[in-house]
């Protein structure tokens, strides 16, 4: 709405590239929430967790990225400790509950990896599209994605199973704060490169953790600690994987300038 109302950009948006992002956000979509039926909890957390290593690794066959052994050493150990951080309270409140089947884990695997994909592309297509906007890949994207599930919702019958009386001014909040959130995440896709982005929504996790400590004290344990040390070695790993790049990096700086 914003674009169509205040938007003067006279260049077209490439629509090929963008319907094709917004085709990878529909399955992923699709497969995350199918998934659900047939996979449990820990095992949902566990993979979605570790978005950042999918990222990483098509990273490398999609921009011809290249990641050092520290860099790969951090991700394992930011992954890892986001996952037992998640999972360190959590109880497993049926049997059921610890039932996956392998159909439902491939589903989440294809979701992960639609969105490691979506990922890596809008960060080429933001760096070679300089007159496109986040809003201008939101709006493509999400609203491309948006007909089909809507159709689904007609087809299924969800429509029809929805509340008399909906929350509108909590869905309207959430799709505000949904709408600032995908356009900052873009915006950091295009400046810092997708799997900086994915690093930093893996952070943002990280902090609702400590944010709900913080607000609803609870007792720390054994796994919650072995969880922090983690997350704090893996900081640490990328920190000095970054201090040898500059470094090399200013090496070759000062060797042509001689």
């Amino acid at each position: 709405t914003w674009l169509l109302l205040f938007g003067k950009n006279r260049n077209p948006p490439p629509l090929i590239p963008l319907v094709r992002i917004s085709v990878l956000v529909l399955a992923s979509l699709v497969c995350g929430n199918v998934a659900l039926r047939f996979v449990s909890y820990p095992v949902k957390v566990l993979i979605k967790s570790c978005k950042l290593l999918p990222t990483m690794g098509l990273g490398t066959f999609i921009l011809r990225k290249r990641y050092s052994v520290l860099d790969q050493v951090a991700a394992m150990l930011l992954c890892t400790g986001l996952v037992g951080f998640t999972l360190a309270e959590r109880v497993p409140s049926s049997a059921a509950e610890r039932q996956s089947s392998p159909f439902g884990v491939a589903l989440l695997l294809v979701a992960v990896s639609c969105d490691a994909v979506q990922v890596l592309l809008q960060e080429q297509l933001m760096r070679e599209q300089l007159q496109l906007t986040p809003m201008h890949v939101m709006m493509h994207t999400n609203g491309f994605a948006f007909v089909p599930v809507l159709c689904g919702m007609f087809l299924t019958g969800e429509v029809s199973q929805m509340p008399d009386a909906l929350p509108w001014a909590q869905l309207v909040l959430y799709g505000a704060s949904s709408w600032v959130g995908v356009c900052c995440f873009i915006a950091l896709t295009r400046t810092w490169g997708g799997t900086g982005a994915v690093l930093t929504t893996n952070a943002r996790k990280l902090l609702s953790i400590v944010f709900s400590f913080v607000f609803f004290p609870k007792p720390w344990n054994s796994a919650l600690l072995i969880s922090a040390a983690t997350v704090l070695t893996g900081v640490a790993v990328h920190a000095v994987s970054r201090t040898r790049r500059r470094e090399v990096s200013g090496g070759k700086v000062g060797l042509k300038a001689v």
